[in-house]
């Protein structure tokens, strides 16, 4: 079984004659020595082509300068203070009559529905399995490789499970996250890059891989359940074999909001594609039917070797016997077997970490959830350069995580009323808002285009068909609307030939202590 108790280590040297010629892996693809870190000064970031290329360095020097990122000081297994249920004059059901049909993203709602996080911080959740990536990186399979990528996409949603009570914070427009883990070998960068629409883009890199996601996430009410349509794209890419593995996230629905009993359920189909290879995994989400609860949160990986006559999209039944074969549910445990070997055992290649005994009075976090908000001493050396716009910083949700929440009532009305007019302040000057650490660039895709098939223009006029025409939009971002084709128009272009890419300087500035944002955001 796999789990990231504990720091996983595996020899390459007997996989590398195995592997597709490639230039040579980086010098180092081990986790940062206590010798390492004794040396290592400030690092020095090359971001010619955006990209950063001394993982290391910036690894090992939170290792020297701050003891939690060094790990030599525990990290929290609790929050500040647990949840206390509030009662409240808001009536829920009052504010889905009033705002069914539209998006989440244009309600205000009170903080009594948050959890003590933001959807930066949940992007980062997403790597708590990173470990499958190792694992992947060093497999000298090119089709087993490809598995375990399919396995970490299922892997990405266990948290959810548990977390379905609460919602995280929206963040405001220039909010930021920054998250470096010696201890799994990666660290971890995201940006709020617009508001209309909500579009959050993040950054992480390891020894041996690194990790890109843009995600725009339609949330919308359908009376008694909330229907999430997340657009955008997931990349990996393995930096000595040049292996990039892209795909998409499956819709979310969440069913009994109003019951109380509360049900999370992904479903759909996604593509898992190795651009440099054309091999592909097809990942199906099964939908669980009143008849068959039994199938609820079941997800199903069929491997594929490249084949230009095969077509993944046609029903699974039909299709041909795959390379490798991963079952299990995405919350619990996912098995691996082999398709055109016989007789080959299944192995257990990802087991989800149990949850805490105390889950259900922190929010329904894991171990791993509680650490994305914790925060050093303020004296120390990680604080000291630590962004104003970093999502642990933020007031509101910090006091909620404190259990003060009339305070934090109060203080995300203020917080958002702040955003309104730092809108309308650009809006007048007729500025448009620029991302610090993100840019617009040409899609980067390889030889091979991703099989997943992009959202239909009568799915995209059904999805938008609700837009709120009253909501401000920020200057150079106008409310998303719907041209001729179906297509989203959108100065943001999230849907274009382009994508928004990690420029590569927030790692070098915050060293510098000018990661800063230009204004205050809350």
């Amino acid at each position: 079984s796999l789990s990231h108790t504990h720091t996983f280590t595996r020899a390459r040297s007997a996989h590398t004659q195995h592997r597709t010629t490639q230039p040579p892996p980086p010098p180092h693809t081990h986790p940062p020595t206590a010798d390492m870190a004794a040396s290592a000064e400030v690092p020095s970031i090359n971001v010619t082509e955006g990209v950063d290329v001394v993982v290391e360095q910036t690894l090992a020097d939170a290792t020297q300068k701050d003891p939690l990122c060094a790990g030599t000081q525990p990290r929290r297994d609790l929050l500040e203070a647990s949840y206390v249920e509030q009662k409240s004059d808001v009536s829920l059901w009052g504010i889905i009559k009033k705002n069914a049909g539209k998006k989440l993203s244009q309600v205000s709602m009170p903080v009594s529905t948050n959890e003590p996080l933001s959807a930066l911080q949940r992007l980062c959740e997403e790597l708590e399995y990173s470990l499958l990536l190792d694992r992947a990186y060093d497999d000298p399979d090119p089709l087993h490789r490809l598995a375990l990528v399919a396995a970490f996409a299922a892997s990405m949603y266990a948290g959810s499970f548990w977390r379905i009570g609460r919602k995280p914070f929206n963040p405001i427009l220039g909010e930021t996250y920054e998250c470096v883990r010696p201890d799994r070998g990666f660290r971890f960068i995201a940006e709020q890059v617009s508001h209309h629409p909500p579009i959050s883009a993040c950054h992480a890199e390891s020894f041996k891989w690194t990790y890109s996601q843009e995600v725009v996430a339609h949330s919308v009410f359908r009376g008694t359940y909330i229907h999430v349509l997340p657009e955008g794209f997931l990349r990996i890419t393995f930096k000595d074999t040049g292996d990039c593995f892209e795909w998409s996230k499956v819709p979310t629905n969440i069913e009994g909001v109003l019951s109380g009993t509360r049900v999370v359920d992904h479903t759909g189909t996604t593509f898992v594609s190795n651009t440099r290879t054309g091999d592909v995994c097809r990942v199906d989400f099964t939908k669980a039917s009143r008849l068959k609860k039994s199938q609820r949160r079941d997800v199903t990986c069929r491997v594929y070797q490249h084949d230009p006559s095969l077509d993944v999209h046609a029903a699974p039944k039909s299709l041909p016997k795959p390379a490798y074969l991963v079952q299990g549910k995405w919350n619990t445990e996912l098995t691996c077997t082999p398709g055109l070997t016989a007789g080959q055992p299944s192995e257990v290649i990802w087991t989800a970490v149990p949850p805490p005994s105390d889950c259900a009075v922190y929010y329904g976090m894991g171990t791993f959830a509680r650490q994305l908000n914790e925060c050093s001493p303020a004296d120390s050396a990680w604080q000291a350069h630590l962004p104003a716009s970093d999502s642990r910083l933020r007031p509101d949700q910090r006091l909620l995580e404190q259990g003060r929440t009339e305070e934090a009532g109060a203080e995300k009305i203020r917080v958002e009323d702040q955003q309104r007019s730092m809108a309308a302040e650009r809006a007048s000057k007729g500025v448009a808002y620029v991302p610090l650490y993100f840019e617009r660039r040409p899609k980067a895709t390889g030889a091979f285009a991703s099989h997943a098939k992009p959202m239909s223009p009568a799915t995209r006029r059904k999805i938008l068909s609700s837009q709120d025409s009253g909501a401000t939009a920020d200057a150079g971002e106008a409310a998303v609307g719907v041209d001729d084709d179906g297509h989203l128009a959108a100065p943001s272009g999230w849907l274009a030939d382009s994508e928004w890419s990690y420029r590569g300087n927030y790692w070098k500035l915050r060293a510098q202590g000018q990661a800063q944002p230009s204004a205050p955001i809350w």
